[in-house]
């Protein structure tokens, strides 16, 4: 499973044992019963590394969306034991024994969507795993009818809002080629997609395959329907290829979902302005029945880049996404 990994990266198997004798033994006790959602769930989707995290953690620090937690995510097979974990661990835990009071120092640092923390959001694909088969590549083109457990993921997300008592956010780009199977799950749903530009999203995912593997032949992250001819070319244009299916997928999808359950929003603009961001969820919410309450998080994120790449290596991105353009190949 972590063949090739930076040694950073690599998983400690003893861990991976208590967490596996943990789930086993949790997955099938008993829950309580839950009424569905009450709110809309709200599911951020778009590429790898076009600041999910980043908006993730910003999401976590206005106190006002429930999400899994590093904490909660341990729990992968019984998430409301985990949310009631947490709630005895921490937020019921007025004396904070056991997880002291949580500082703004780490709420912004990330490495490759892990975030550090108890409380730091966690990318929860362990869950999504439990529910959902994959193959090589991450489209389900049998969503519907393929034995995937639909209502039992449906239960355990109504689940976890129950117990947190406030609408649920979580990322979703495990389906980005799912969409409209996804939303068509719940009765109220809002979509989140985060972008950001193409070329720089690409030349990101670049170093993520030298930093993640020490080896940039290696592909990093989910992979498209693509992936099976992409796979063959060089590696400045497998990434350039990954960015544009995965944004070419994302876009259909989302094009046939209401615009009422859709919101775009820009990683640049969002760094410029997240109160403007803020205001917009809070619309769509309300729109859908659930009122939230004024802004009160940070006003600017510091967004500074220096590019990596050689200009002829940023050429060869730029140039494959102008072939990829011309409709030349089809995802």
């Amino acid at each position: 499973m972590d063949e090739g990994r930076a040694p950073q990266f690599v998983r400690d198997d003893r861990l991976m044992m208590a967490l596996t004798e943990i789930n086993d033994a949790l997955e099938n006790i008993t829950r309580p019963a839950a009424d569905g959602l009450k709110h809309p769930i709200i599911f951020i989707v778009g590429c790898p590394r076009s600041g999910s995290t980043l908006l993730m953690q910003w999401i976590a620090s206005l106190g006002v969306l429930a999400y899994p937690s590093n904490l909660v995510a341990r729990f992968y097979a019984n998430p409301y034991f985990g949310v009631r974990a947490q709630q005895a661990l921490y937020t019921f835990d007025s004396k904070k024994q056991i997880i002291p009071e949580q500082t703004s120092e780490d709420a912004y640092k990330s490495s490759y969507g892990h975030t550090t923390g108890a409380l730091a959001p966690s990318e929860f694909w362990y869950f999504w795993r439990r529910f959902f088969h994959f193959g090589e590549n991450q489209k389900i083109c049998d969503f519907h009818t393929g034995g995937h457990n639909l209502r039992g993921f449906v239960d355990e997300l109504a689940l976890m809002e129950m117990a947190f008592s406030m609408p649920l956010v979580m990322k979703a780009m495990i389906l980005n080629w799912n969409l409209p199977d996804l939303y068509s799950l719940f009765d109220k749903c809002l979509m989140i997609d985060v972008s950001r530009q193409p070329e720089e999203n690409a030349e990101s995912l670049y170093f993520s395959r030298q930093d993640f593997f020490n080896d940039t032949e290696k592909w990093y992250s989910f992979k498209p329907p693509a992936y099976e001819w992409l796979k063959d070319l060089p590696p400045l244009e497998q990434v350039a290829g990954q960015v544009f299916y995965t944004r070419q997928s994302i876009e259909r999808g989302l094009e046939k979902i209401p615009d009422h359950s859709v919101l775009k929003v820009s990683h640049e603009e969002f760094c410029k302005n997240p109160a403007a961001i803020y205001s917009q969820i809070k619309a769509k919410l309300q729109y859908m029945g659930t009122e939230m309450p004024e802004y009160r998080g940070i006003q600017q994120f510091e967004k500074t880049r220096t590019s990596r790449l050689s200009p002829a290596e940023k050429e060869t991105i730029s140039a494959y996404f102008k072939h990829l353009q011309t409709g030349a190949h089809t995802g």
